[in-house]
């Protein structure tokens, strides 16, 4: 029944609330019941956005669903043009015979 009405409320918040129940080292139903409240505190379509940036993100959880929307998060327009950044040295950075102080 909570798969079903995740999945109403959309495609992001179903998928959220379908990792949450893969986690077998985890009881599912508390976070599950919990993500769907916080549509009751904020809009069915901000918790869309919500599950989408932490999906986007890696993070997929209740928790980081609640801090998207506690923050607006949600609303900012970097959560539609997520580009991951990976921090790199160059090549030979730490190559003591390459590196020159």
């Amino acid at each position: 029944g909570l798969l079903k009405r995740a999945w109403a409320l959309g495609e992001a918040v179903g998928t959220l609330a379908q990792t949450i129940f893969s986690d077998r080292a985890v009881d599912g139903m508390r976070p599950a019941r919990a993500l769907l409240s916080l549509a009751h505190r904020y809009s069915p379509e901000r918790l869309e956005a919500a599950c989408a940036r932490a999906i986007a993100f890696g993070t997929p959880s209740y928790r980081s669903v609640k801090e998207i929307l506690s923050k607006a998060l949600d609303k900012s327009p970097e959560a539609r043009e997520y580009r991951p950044f990976r921090f790199q040295r160059e090549r030979g950075y730490f190559d003591p015979r390459t590196h020159i102080n």
